[in-house]
């Protein structure tokens, strides 16, 4: 199933459950930051993290005593700092070349959270698979004293990001609403510059070869839920 079909099947199921559960619903709103970096196999790239921040809105499923379906639609930023030593690419006038990869989603977590212990104070833990669309992708590079270019490399990345996140987090009750603190890890499963393909000339001439890009984030989270309907 394509990663489009997937968003389409998770809108008909939040449909249906704010129809079909609604004592069951708590709705509120998320943010936090998003400690980002990216995996890849380029040569001579080191990647580091790039600081971006994510906010959005939380609806959660309450499925059982310690079960929660979790979903939390936000604005995402992703990316990573770069560094890569020109003399790898015979460019030794540059000395070390650095950039930015800014990545920008409209990100889906799909959580579901399991509850430990029955006191009002709950920690839980979080695990589900994570969705993003892309919105805006950049890179930025610095030349020393050369310089600095932006290119825009939307139409070179994936259109769709899919991930795993895992985590966990407490709850605070604040009367019959829900302070939450969390943090979870995202591993990021699509090769999101699969468009962006130099020629073998190319690698030759800068000593930049093909390679996977995969998102990687470390994300910590505050919001507040309160319950919907009676």
């Amino acid at each position: 199933m394509k990663a489009q079909n997937l968003v389409c099947v998770l809108c008909v199921v939040l449909l249906l459950a704010t129809v079909v559960l609604p004592q069951n619903l708590r709705i509120g709103v998320t943010g936090g930051v998003n400690l980002a970096t990216v995996s890849t196999d380029l040569e001579a790239t080191t990647p580091k993290i790039l600081a971006g921040f994510g906010i959005g809105g939380v609806l959660d499923v309450a499925l059982a005593d310690n079960l929660t379906l979790s979903v939390q639609p936000m604005y995402l930023q992703k990316g990573a700092k770069l560094e890569y030593p020109m003399e790898e690419a015979d460019f030794d006038i540059f000395g070390e070349m650095t950039g930015k990869f800014n990545y920008s989603y409209i990100e889906i977590p799909v959580l579901f959270k399991y509850a430990l212990g029955s006191g009002n104070t709950r920690p839980y833990l979080a695990a589900g698979p994570s969705i993003g669309i892309l919105t805006k992708a950049e890179m930025g590079l610095e030349l020393g004293d050369v310089g600095s270019i932006t290119v825009d490399i939307k139409d070179a990345s994936e259109s769709l990001d899919f991930g795993i996140a895992l985590g966990g987090g407490i709850a605070f009750p604040l009367g019959d609403n829900s302070l939450f603190v969390e943090a979870r890890y995202t591993l990021g499963l699509v090769d999101v510059l699969n468009g962006m393909e130099a020629s073998e000339e190319d690698d030759e001439d800068t000593g930049i070869e093909d390679g996977k890009v995969n998102h990687r984030g470390f994300q910590i989270m505050a919001g507040l839920s309160f319950p919907l309907g009676d």
